[in-house]
């Protein structure tokens, strides 16, 4: 018979592998308790996206969703509705589920105008105060995630106000944040607005090279900066704007017509060669 104090000394001398591990009743953590340091909220877009990105990522991302009741929904009815939400907003919206990632990107694929003033303050509410809205380089990372939203090619109208202020500067600061080419943000636009907003001779160039499609354009003569219009030939000015402008005799006689408007007509009509309707405001 094995004497007790022998096989209590095998025991211990016995490697610590083989040796009995002492089980204990734990409990096995829940799911829940395993994702609880997982924040509920969605992380924060990127300002440096691209529209094609985007679509890609919410493709991925709603790929796997459960079933929804926006399933049920048409389209179109909740593509209009994104055009009453901010940017955060829409950005949970499009999370739901995959039919609510389409109408999110069907709504930017369809934006074809751009009022800036009232886009901006719709997209950013707590963002941009009302003293942000006067130049162009207060805003300049909220238009460039504006656009980056918006198709090459898509813009037709560009509507500046309430702008009081544009420089080349921030234009091609815009331009190269956006990673596409003035053509391919504005090249397609036919109307633009830049009523109440100064600019200049480079300002100009700058627009007339990025916007060769402009039809109809506004301005406000008061803003237009003098270097724009005081170095043009008269004798050419007044015959470039007798070839477009009807009745120009009886607009001078009754001074609708002054010789320093002549001359921003001039210059509007070199500037875009296919422009067929110029307003000049007075305010």
């Amino acid at each position: 018979m094995p004497n007790a104090n022998s096989s209590a000394a095998q025991k211990a001398a016995a490697p610590p592998s083989y040796r009995r591990r002492r089980t204990t009743n734990r409990r096995k953590p829940s799911i829940g308790s395993k994702y609880k340091h997982i924040s509920p909220c969605f992380p924060e877009e990127s300002p440096t996206k691209s529209f094609d990105e985007l679509n890609r990522k919410d493709d991925d991302e709603t790929r796997a969703t459960r079933p929804s009741s926006f399933d049920s929904l048409p389209l179109l009815p909740m593509a209009l509705l994104c055009k009453y939400l901010s940017l955060d907003d829409q950005r949970n919206f499009r999370r739901v589920c995959r039919r609510t990632a389409h109408s999110t990107n069907m709504y930017w694929a369809s934006r074809q105008q751009v009022a800036l003033g009232a886009d901006l303050q719709r997209l950013f509410p707590h963002q941009l105060p009302e003293y942000k809205l006067n130049a162009l380089h207060t805003v300049r990372p909220q238009v460039v995630r504006l656009l980056k939203l918006i198709p090459s090619g898509a813009l037709r109208s560009f509507d500046w106000r309430p702008l009081r202020a544009i420089d080349v500067a921030s234009l091609r600061a815009i331009v190269d944040s956006s990673g596409r080419t003035a053509r391919q943000l504005f090249g397609n636009v036919v109307t633009l607005n830049l009523r109440g907003c100064t600019f200049g001779k480079d300002e100009l160039a700058w627009l007339a090279e990025a916007c060769p499609a402009v039809h109809s354009v506004v301005v406000s003569e008061q803003n237009v900066r003098r270097d724009t219009i005081e170095n043009g030939d008269e004798t050419a000015d007044n015959a470039l704007v007798a070839d477009t402008v009807c009745q120009l005799s009886w607009l001078r006689k009754n001074g609708h017509l002054l010789a320093r408007r002549t001359r921003l007509l001039a210059a509007l009509l070199r500037s875009f060669p296919q422009l067929e309707n110029i307003v000049v405001a007075n305010d």
